[in-house]
């Protein structure tokens, strides 16, 4: 385990279903965090789920955009903005990683048409949080591959 990074870091698990059983044990106690991450579900998908590592959590939310995943480019794969429901399980998501840490990042893929900064807002609110209400001008037109835009 000498080889594990002595600074906090966060990895993308590459597991289709769920870490093989014993394979966190040997990481907890490291600054190594698995990243929680959020895309549209295929057979081929990372793992939704995954174990504690370390006294923190790192999320990454890219958005469901499934119609364009594997055939959009990097602008339109992620073009993405969560809705209400989609949101509030998030939400969950980072409640229960809350209880078992002791700092936490979420992050949103941007995109040119903000949807980042709004998607954060929306989860701040859902989670308590507080916001600073920023004015906003912008239009959402309606996602591909998921829910009507906002």
């Amino acid at each position: 385990m000498a080889a594990l990074p002595a600074t906090r870091r966060a990895d993308f698990p590459r597991f289709v279903d769920r870490p093989a059983p014993g394979t966190a044990g040997p990481l907890r106690g490291h600054p190594l965090a698995w990243a929680g991450i959020a895309e549209p579900t295929f057979a081929a998908s990372v793992a939704k789920d995954v174990p504690t590592t370390s006294d923190f959590a790192y999320f990454r939310f890219h958005g469901r955009n499934a119609k364009e995943w594997w055939t959009g480019d990097a602008e339109s794969r992620y073009r993405y903005h969560y809705d209400a429901a989609e949101i509030g399980e998030l939400a969950e998501r980072l409640r229960a990683a809350m209880r078992e840490v002791r700092l936490m990042f979420a992050y949103f893929n941007n995109h040119w048409q903000a949807y980042a900064p709004r998607n954060a807002t929306d989860l701040k609110r859902t989670l308590g949080l507080p916001v600073k209400n920023l004015q906003m001008t912008l239009d959402f037109p309606e996602k591909t591959g998921g829910a009507a835009g906002v």
